[in-house]
């Protein structure tokens, strides 16, 4: 809505610099032009075109929510942020993305490797990080945010994981990416605390 306002905006304006330099021409009866009156047309219509281009480039550029960063690759476009400071279970962590219009992060071969780099530098007093992945129990299946499945094949689980061991809260059933696995996958129990990866896909 904002964009369409503010192109019918720009379409006025264009129109009312054109009526500028040719008066009377856009009137059912021409009037005659004052010799004072003329003004250069190429100048002012040329720039006012450029400016429309230009605002029109940045307000149709995908962009990121403040603190996200945005990444293009065979995945496609998207914005991610990583939560270090305040730990969460897997729940709470699952809310706090969707309250800024993300989700957690799925996990996904080609963009993996590209969390699993960051990770390290972005861990703080958080350093587990959930993901959007788990299982609803008795079922042994992972499922992605999303609802596709996950594999236990997946490449990026760590060795013997998953293992669906007891833990706090009951029986693991969430994925993060842990630290002592070297970020690679690793359920655990949905009530444990850890950092946690927002992503939103544009």
């Amino acid at each position: 809505m904002k964009i369409l306002t503010l192109l019918g905006f720009l379409v006025l304006l264009t129109i009312s610099q054109m009526t500028n330099c040719f008066p009377g021409q856009f009137n059912a009866v021409p009037t005659p032009i004052p010799r004072n009156h003329l003004k250069p047309v190429a100048g002012s219509n040329f720039g006012l075109l450029a400016l429309i281009i230009i605002i029109f480039s940045i307000l149709l550029t995908p962009r990121c929510p403040w603190g996200y960063t945005l990444i293009s690759n065979k995945c496609g476009r998207f914005c991610y942020r990583f939560e270090a400071q305040n730990c969460k279970s897997w729940a709470e962590a699952s809310a706090a993305c969707k309250g800024e219009g993300a989700k957690l992060m799925k996990p996904e071969t080609c963009s993996y490797p590209l969390f699993q780099s960051l990770a390290p530098k972005k861990a703080g007093q958080c350093t587990d990080f959930w993901i959007g992945a788990l299982r609803t129990p008795p079922s042994v299946t992972y499922v992605k945010v999303g609802g596709a499945p996950l594999p236990s094949n997946f490449k990026f689980w760590a060795r013997g994981q998953p293992d669906r061991a007891g833990s706090l809260g009951g029986l693991q059933a969430c994925v993060q990416m842990a630290d002592e696995l070297e970020y690679l996958m690793n359920d655990d129990g949905c009530n444990e605390m850890a950092g946690y990866i927002c992503q939103i896909y544009i």
